[in-house]
């Protein structure tokens, strides 16, 4: 079954006015679920806990550790203020950490590092919601925020669980690294998702076109526009990065970076294509669709001159004016003598099929049935 489409909107939210820096927690928004890894080159563990004063406290009381700190959920305002008061981030920084409608960015402050990025998740077998993906970096100390308790980034706590690659050598920029090139594979599912569609839909409109196909092309070009949302101002983000003097960004970490930018330049041009794709899809399918309309016309006007002639003959005899008065025998001029011709009904039967048989060799000769394939 192809796969279908339907976005869930983001919800605004706030009063028009309010001041700088105002925490906004969503009413449904779920209670945080945190999470804490702690890792070096040697030790590797995990806690889960609600305790989050002891899991920031970890980053001055074990600085031979990298910590990351995972927050599921965002319906807790006094955790917000507690890493804010922890970290000693500004209210603004807040806000945008908590009013989930904010554009992909990276913003270095003079000891920490904000970067939020769009996770989209699939709800349901097609439903898709545009979350927000926060993260705060403070020395040996990254804090991940998501809105929902899926479970994105399983394949990163395998790497750190199994010390496999350098991750575990790296600290708090590689695993900044490895956080958003995740996003980026994640994206790079959804185009392969949205290519399978189209092919799909091509087939179905090259061979049927239908009404829902118009629809589901709508929405395919609705998805990409999200998409390239999320994903330009990514760009962006990497070049900030690229060009960040940052101790947390390390040489090693930077060409790490590096790649993932060419993602972001190979995940732009490919929507770029996938929308022009979906644009000439919606083309061909009026194409196709005025084409039949054509041929129906083509047919509708085959019949119509075939029957104007017949029409005629049966309209003109259907009149009915006699040769002779039946009341006194008296004949009667300009009238139709032939209306008493023996056998007169089969000769205009056989002259209406002489003129239906002419008119289809005339057709025929024409092309214009070879032109209805």
């Amino acid at each position: 079954m192809p796969f279908e489409i339907k976005t869930k909107k983001r919800q605004r939210h706030g009063e028009v006015g309010a001041s700088p820096g105002t925490i906004r927690i969503s009413p449904d928004a779920l209670k945080p679920q945190i999470t804490l890894v702690s890792y070096n080159k040697t030790a590797f563990k995990e806690e889960q806990g609600h305790d989050i004063d002891y899991m920031l406290n970890c980053g001055k009381e074990r600085p031979e550790y990298v910590h990351w700190v995972e927050i599921k959920g965002m319906g807790d305002a006094a955790l917000v203020n507690k890493i804010g008061a922890s970290l000693g981030l500004s209210p603004l920084v807040l806000e945008d950490i908590t009013d989930t409608i904010q554009r992909p960015k990276y913003d270095e402050y003079s000891d920490f590092i904000l970067a939020i990025s769009r996770l989209l998740i699939l709800e349901g077998t097609n439903g898709v919601a545009n979350t927000q993906f926060s993260i705060l970096i403070k020395d040996n100390v990254l804090i991940s925020i998501q809105e929902t308790y899926d479970e994105h980034f399983e394949g990163v706590k395998t790497r750190l669980r199994h010390s496999k690659g350098i991750i575990r050598e790296e600290g708090t920029g590689y695993l900044l690294y490895a956080l958003m090139d995740t996003l980026l594979d994640r994206y790079f599912a959804w185009l392969d998702k949205i290519e399978e569609h189209l092919e799909h839909l091509e087939n179905d409109i090259n061979s049927r076109p239908r009404k829902k196909n118009l629809a589901e092309t709508q929405r395919i070009r609705h998805m990409l526009i999200m998409l390239q949302r999320a994903t330009s101002p990514e760009r962006d983000t990497m070049n900030e990065i690229l060009r960040s003097d940052n101790p947390l960004i390390t040489p090693h970490s930077r060409a790490y970076f590096r790649d993932a930018y060419d993602h972001c330049i190979d995940i732009i041009e490919t929507i770029g294509s996938f929308k022009e794709l979906a644009t000439n899809l919606t083309d061909v399918y009026l194409s196709t669709v005025n084409n039949q309309m054509n041929d129906v016309m083509k047919i509708l006007t085959i019949v119509s001159l075939i029957f104007i002639p017949l029409t005629f003959i049966a309209g003109v005899y259907g009149m009915n004016f006699q040769a002779i008065d039946p009341y006194d025998g008296k004949h009667l001029p300009h009238n139709m003598p032939e209306l008493r011709q023996p056998n007169g009904y089969l000769y205009a039967l056989l002259a209406m099929g002489l003129i239906v048989v002419l008119q289809l060799l005339i057709f025929w000769r024409k092309g214009w049935f070879n032109k209805m394939d």
